[in-house]
């Protein structure tokens, strides 16, 4: 080999030493954010599973009302006999109901993580 060839390699290992040395840095910063969060795995299920079950749970009585009110069958066959307005209606109402339970639960629920890891530091 050349002078030159065995200065570009050089050249080219110490930029991967280099390159592979900031992806450690990284890495370890990484470890170090999840070793260090407060929250455990339960916590992050609640703080998903409970608005979005809520938000279901109250969609389903939103859907049981309505066809009550209106008259309609418990299937959704019927929906060409609603008319457009109607099914627009029910859409826009089901949704911005489910919206706000969501919202709703997921606060409650983040206070509810919050109140559990303090209750967990203090122990």
């Amino acid at each position: 080999m050349k002078d030159s060839e065995n200065t570009e390699l050089s050249d080219l290992a110490d930029k991967v030493g280099s390159q592979l040395g900031t992806i450690d840095s990284k890495v370890n910063d990484m470890r170090k954010q999840v070793e260090n969060d407060p929250e455990t795995v339960g916590d992050k299920l609640l703080k998903v599973a409970i608005p979005a079950v809520s938000a279901l749970i109250a969609s389903q009585l939103f859907k049981i009302f309505w066809n009550k009110t209106t008259g309609n069958s418990k299937d959704d066959v019927d929906d060409s006999q609603q008319g457009i307005f109607m099914t627009i209606l029910f859409a826009g109402l089901s949704a911005a109901l489910s919206s706000a339970v969501s919202q709703f639960s997921g606060i409650g629920s983040t206070t509810y993580v919050k109140h559990r890891q303090k209750k967990r530091s203090t122990r």
